[in-house]
C-alpha cells in the first residue's frame, strides 16, 4: 500500500482517465464475442449500456462516500469499512475470491495459449505431461509473486493495456474482413439476432461485469487527482467506462461476426481454428502467403497475452494474499508471525500457487470461472457494497439513494440467479 506522505496529487481528470482505462481492459476482452453470442447480436449493445451505466454509478457511488471520509488515503476496504466493520472484510473477502479466481483463469488460459501455439494441446491428456506443464508455466509467475515489492513490474500494466489494444485491433479488424469478404461457397454459420433464453442473457451479463470491473482501484485513482471533487471523479469513472465501453462493443460484435458460433474459449483461438468458415475465406481471398501473413497477427497477438498473463499473475496475486493475511491477523490477533510477516506472505502465496497448480490439472473451463466470479463476487464488488455503502452514507441526493436501492436488489438476485443457472448447467 502506498504510504500517505507518498501521495501526491498530480492528476488532471484526462490523465486520470487512462490508468483507469488499463484497470478495466485485461483478459475479459478474450471471451467478448462468447457474450454477444449468448444474448444475439441485436441485444448485445443494450446490455452493454445496461451494465456500463450502472458502472458508472456505482464508480460515482464510491467517489462520494470516498470523499465523505475526509482523508488523504481513501481506500475501497476502508470506504466500505465506514459503512460499517462488518462491510470492510466482506469487501475483503470478495476482493480475495475475485483474485484467486483472476489468478486461476490467467493460468488456464496461459496453459491454453501456449498450448495451442506449440501445437500441443493433446498432450495433457497423459498425466505426467500435464503436471510438467503446468509445473513450468509456474515457474515464472512464482518467482515474480514471492517477490516483497512488485515496484519492478510496473510496465505491466502499460504492456497488458498495449497488448490488449492490439489484439482488439486485430479482432475488430478480423470481423469487419468476415463481413465484407466476398464468401463464395463457404458455409458460414447463421448468427444468432436476439436469445429467448434467460440462461443466456445471464451468460451475456457475466461476460459483460466480469470484462467492465474496476471499482477497487477507483477510489485510489480518485485519490491521486490534483481537484478530487465528486464532480471530477465522477467524470473519471464515466469516461472511462463509456470509452471501453465503446471498444468492447466493436470487438465483442466483430468478434462475433468473425469467429461465428460455438465460442468456448479465447476469440485468439477461435479466430486461428482452421476448421472455422473466417480461416477460408481469409485464405480464399488473400492466398497462401497473405493469408498466412494475416493468421501471423494473431499468433502475435497470442503471444503477447502470454506475456501479460505471465506478469498479470503476480500483480493479482498479491491483493489476494493480502486479503487473506488481513482476515489472519483478525483471526489470530496480530500475533502470528508477528516478528516477521514474510514468512506468512511466503507461507500463503506457496498455499494459492499449489492449490491453482491442481486446479490447473482438471478440465476446467475457465470461462464457466469466469461467469462464476461475475455473478458472485465481482457482482458485490462491482453492485451491491458500493450500493450499500451509498444508502448508508450523508449529503446523499434522493434520486441516487433510490437508484442505489434498485441495484442493491437487483445485483443480489442476478447473483443468486445467475450462480444457480451456472450450478445446475455443470450438474448437468
Amino acid at each position: 500500500m502506498v504510504k500517505e506522505t507518498q501521495r501526491n496529487n498530480t492528476l488532471a481528470v484526462k490523465q486520470a482517465v487512462f490508468p483507469m482505462i488499463g484497470s478495466i481492459l485485461g483478459s475479459g476482452v478474450l471471451t467478448l464475442p462468447a457474450a454477444v453470442e449468448a444474448s444475439g447480436y441485436l441485444l448485445s449493445a443494450p446490455i452493454l449500456i445496461f451494465v456500463s451505466g450502472i458502472c458508472a454509478f456505482t464508480l460515482y457511488q464510491l467517489v462520494h462516500c470516498a470523499k465523505e471520509l475526509n482523508t488523504r488515503s481513501p481506500s475501497y476496504f476502508k470506504v466500505c469499512q465506514n459503512t460499517h466493520p462488518i462491510l470492510g472484510y466482506i469487501s475483503e473477502v470478495c476482493i480475495g475470491i475475485q483474485g484467486f479466481g483472476a489468478i486461476t483463469v490467467y493460468l488456464l488460459i496461459l496453459k491454453e495459449s501456449i498450448l495451442s501455439l506449440i501445437n500441443m494441446e493433446d498432450t495433457v491428456d497423459y498425466m505426467p505431461y500435464n503436471i510438467m506443464c503446468s509445473a513450468l508455466l509456474l515457474i515464472i509467475p512464482t518467482v515474480l509473486a514471492m517477490q516483497k515489492s512488485l515496484k519492478k513490474l510496473a510496465f505491466i500494466s502499460v504492456l497488458s493495456t498495449i497488448s490488449v489494444i492490439f489484439l482488439s485491433f486485430v479482432v475488430l479488424l478480423s470481423g469487419i474482413l468476415a463481413l465484407f469478404l466476398p464468401k463464395g461457397s463457404i458455409p458460414t454459420d447463421r448468427l444468432k439476432a436476439a436469445t429467448n433464453e434467460p440462461e443466456g442473457l445471464f451468460k451475456a451479463l457475466s461476460g459483460y461485469i466480469f470484462g467492465l470491473g474496476c471499482q477497487q482501484n477507483m477510489v485510489k485513482v480518485f485519490s491521486l487527482l490534483k481537484n478530487p471533487t465528486k464532480i471530477n471523479g465522477a467524470k473519471v469513472g464515466t469516461y472511462a467506462i463509456v470509452i471501453v465501453s465503446i471498444a468492447y462493443f466493436f470487438v465483442a460484435n466483430g468478434g462475433y461476426i468473425a469467429g461465428g458460433n460455438g465460442q468456448n474459449s479465447s476469440i485468439l483461438d477461435v479466430l486461428s481454428n482452421t476448421e472455422k468458415p473466417f480461416y477460408k475465406i481469409i485464405m480464399t481471398n488473400f492466398g497462401d502467403t497473405w493469408g498466412k501473413t494475416y493468421f501471423h497477427l494473431i499468433t502475435i497477438s497470442k503471444l503477447a497475452m502470454v506475456i501479460v498473463l505471465l506478469g498479470a499473475y503476480p500483480l493479482q496475486l498479491h491483493p489476494t494474499r493480502d486479503s487473506i493475511i488481513t482476515f489472519l491477523s483478525i483471526i489470530f490477533k496480530n500475533n502470528i508471525f508477528r516478528n516477521n510477516p514474510r514468512i506468512l506472505e511466503v507461507l500463503i502465496t506457496s498455499i494459492m500457487t499449489i492449490t491453482v497448480f491442481i486446479e490447473s490439472l482438471y478440465k476446467i473451463k475457465y470461462i464457466s470461472v469466469m461467469k462464476l466470479i461475475a455473478s458472485t463476487a465481482s457482482c458485490y464488488i462491482m453492485f451491491t457494497l458500493p450500493s450499500i455503502a451509498y444508502i448508508y452514507s450523508q449529503n446523499k441526493v434522493k434520486l441516487f439513494d433510490y437508484t442505489s436501492k434498485f441495484i442493491l436488489i437487483g445485483s443480489i438476485l442476478f447473483s443468486i440467479c445467475s450462480t444457480y443457472l451456472l450450478l445446475h448447467k455443470n450438474n448437468n
